[in-house]
């Protein structure tokens, strides 16, 4: 006797993101991708636009939730959402690979507005649900659902506020830009896409990397690289000139002409040889020994 096939629905999948909030003063949906970010209550008003039949509430397990829902965490606590088509295994799997490379990607988002003075305790985390993976995939129209969810608790959780949202906005910042350029809204030519999403999922990771400098370094790199180098490239050659053009542009308006340009230009060409060198130790011999 053959074993049946297996079955294909539509569903929505859940999965808490841990150490990030959605503030309420926030103002707009976020959307990474084929990722909404949602709070749970942002989920029950979204409920039958998602063709979801049940009460969010219904699906929602008290025992099995790490935090109180009456708390301020579970309340703003953000939450992946992605509806996709396949079996349950099929959707739980790719699903939650798309709820982390949009976690990545997003984590770029707080880098340049760090740098513009804004306080931010990214440090601490933004990882994606990792350890407990406490999820829920809802069958849409039907209603069937399997698993379960939760909101996971941080030390101090990253919340997606105005003011970040503001900074995202700016032209020396291009977040927004960005999400535009995935979401399809900007018509930019795929292959282009799929480089942009590549390159800010690994600066994303770079930056998640605290804890582990090689990690941070090598990610850093591997972003550097999809984006400044073709398949034919010399990598050390070229990237270490493209870096240079890159690096000096951006200090032009910040420094004096002539002489200290000069010295300058020279000061980004040592450092990005220097960072170069300890790529390749990482790389080729797997010393990390010069990254401290």
């Amino acid at each position: 006797m053959t074993a049946p096939e297996p079955q294909t629905d539509s569903w929505i999948y859940i999965v808490p993101i841990q150490n990030l909030q959605i503030s309420p003063d926030l103002g707009v949906k976020v959307k990474v991708g084929r990722v909404m970010l949602l709070t749970k209550s942002s989920l029950s008003r979204l409920r039958r636009r998602l063709d979801i039949p049940l009460p969010i509430s219904s699906y929602w397990l008290s025992d099995m939730d790490p935090l109180d829902q009456s708390s301020e965490n579970s309340k703003y606590a953000a939450h992946g959402v992605v509806r996709e088509t396949g079996t349950s295994e099929e959707v739980s799997t790719y699903a939650w690979k798309e709820v982390q490379d949009a976690v990545r990607i997003l984590a770029t988002s707080f880098y340049p507005w760090m740098r513009r003075g804004f306080f931010c305790p990214f440090g601490v985390g933004l990882q994606g649900a990792s350890g407990r993976r406490l999820e829920m995939l809802i069958g849409t129209g039907t209603g069937q659902s399997q698993g379960h969810w939760g909101a996971l608790g941080g030390v101090i959780p990253a919340q997606l506020t105005r003011e970040w949202w503001r900074c995202c906005k700016q032209k020396w910042n291009g977040f927004r830009d960005l999400l535009q350029i995935f979401d399809g809204s900007r018509g930019t030519e795929c292959t282009l896409v799929r480089a942009l999403r590549s390159a800010a999922i690994f600066a994303g990771r770079s930056w998640l990397a605290t804890g582990n400098r090689a990690d941070c370094l090598l990610f850093g790199w591997i972003a550097l690289e999809i984006m400044l180098l073709d398949s034919q490239d010399k990598t050390e050659t070229v990237l270490v000139r493209r870096l240079e053009n890159l690096f000096n542009c951006e200090s032009i308006s910040s420094f004096a002409r002539g002489r200290d340009q000069e010295s300058k230009r020279q000061s980004i060409q040592e450092n990005v040889k220097r960072l170069f060198k300890l790529r390749c130790a990482l790389v080729h011999r797997g010393d990390a020994s010069g990254v401290t």
